[in-house]
């Protein structure tokens, strides 16, 4: 799967100034700085994502092969689909990928997990 750990330097070079407009797109106005979008935005949206996610699991049956395969599809298709959204240069919506593709970087973690034990 993909390393979302790579992701930290995705964040600092997307918004590589002081301030970051918030939350509108390059064209907003309204900034804040930089500092306080990464602590009180980013990266709780990261870690829930990667929290929430290595939970879910717990709920799903691993019996059927199939079921198997398609959440690590799912779970494949939440990381690509949350970097690739990184790329719409709109800080809130950086936010939200940065929810969605650590959830499946954490989903995976969980069926591996479950799928060992």
């Amino acid at each position: 799967p993909i390393f979302l750990e790579d992701g930290f330097p995705l964040l600092f070079n997307t918004f590589n100034r002081r301030r970051v407009p918030f939350p509108g797109g390059p064209e907003s106005t309204n900034t804040i700085p930089f500092a306080l979008y990464t602590a009180w935005y980013w990266f709780p949206m990261m870690a829930a994502g990667d929290t929430i996610s290595r939970r879910a699991p717990k709920f799903l049956s691993l019996h059927d092969p199939r079921a198997c395969y398609a959440y690590l599809t799912f779970a494949f298709l939440l990381c690509v689909g949350g970097e690739s959204l990184t790329a719409l240069l709109i800080p809130i919506v950086a936010g939200l990928a940065t929810f969605i593709a650590n959830f499946g970087n954490g989903f995976i973690y969980g069926l591996s997990a479950k799928y060992i034990d």
